[in-house]
């Protein structure tokens, strides 16, 4: 499992909105080139046209806005991967985002909707550090554990990792290390017409972005090591 941030913006002295290039607005425009932006491209083009809207706005928006959200195909290859890579790209005015949550839908037998909803606060010991040098843009990936077997988020661990149990946080920024802290994400891998599955970003004051579909990647992703 491996995480890379990539840091779109440094805020310095004067504030993001008045330099002279304006480095948010030309890295959405190319978060449209993205190699795994093409996956669901359509959407990806509306999504960042509306993070330029609301970046040139005067008025800041709290709320975290994801632009795409690509799982890796677990079915790949003879044999059938348990964990793979769950690709993110998004953007927040202030930089506070804690986690992903995981939404699933489907309609049973009965008729009825069936919904699961799940909310992984991943990034809470690193969040802090990215008051230091905000990240409105940020890449965010992470491998995910398939849900095969009715598996569900194990509340009791994720609670001693938000406390911080056994955790040393100033350690968080090393991916390596940072990987080896994490309990299990739980993900289903979508399926057309059957089962739906969503991903939404939460941050540190309890806000959350709207969900957008997960894309299962029609091929390879795999990530650089």
């Amino acid at each position: 499992m491996r995480v890379k941030m990539f840091l779109a913006l440094f805020c310095l002295l004067f504030g993001c909105r008045r330099h002279s290039v304006d480095f948010v607005a030309e890295s959405l425009v190319f978060a449209k080139q993205d190699p795994y932006a093409r996956f669901d491209a359509a959407n990806v083009e509306g999504r960042v046209e509306k993070a330029l809207l609301q970046w040139k706005s005067e008025k800041a928006n709290a709320e975290p806005m994801i632009l795409y959200a690509i799982i890796a195909d677990a079915n790949l290859g003879e044999h059938p991967n348990p964990k793979v890579p769950l690709m993110c790209k998004i953007f927040d005015e202030d930089s506070d985002v804690i986690g992903l949550g995981v939404r699933e839908q489907y309609t049973d037998q009965a008729g009825q909707t069936v919904m699961l909803d799940e909310k992984y606060p991943l990034d809470v010991h690193r969040a802090p550090f990215y008051s230091d040098s905000p990240t409105i843009i940020m890449m965010l990936e992470v491998d995910v554990h398939i849900r095969n077997q009715n598996q569900r988020k194990d509340e009791t661990q994720w609670e001693a990792y938000v406390s911080g149990v056994g955790i040393d946080v100033n350690g968080m920024l090393d991916g390596d290390y940072w990987e080896k802290t994490l309990p299990p994400v739980w993900v289903s891998m979508p399926e057309a017409g059957k089962l739906d599955v969503f991903v939404y970003a939460i941050d540190s004051e309890g806000n959350m972005s709207s969900p957008i579909p997960l894309v299962l990647c029609q091929g390879r992703a795999n990530r650089k090591p």
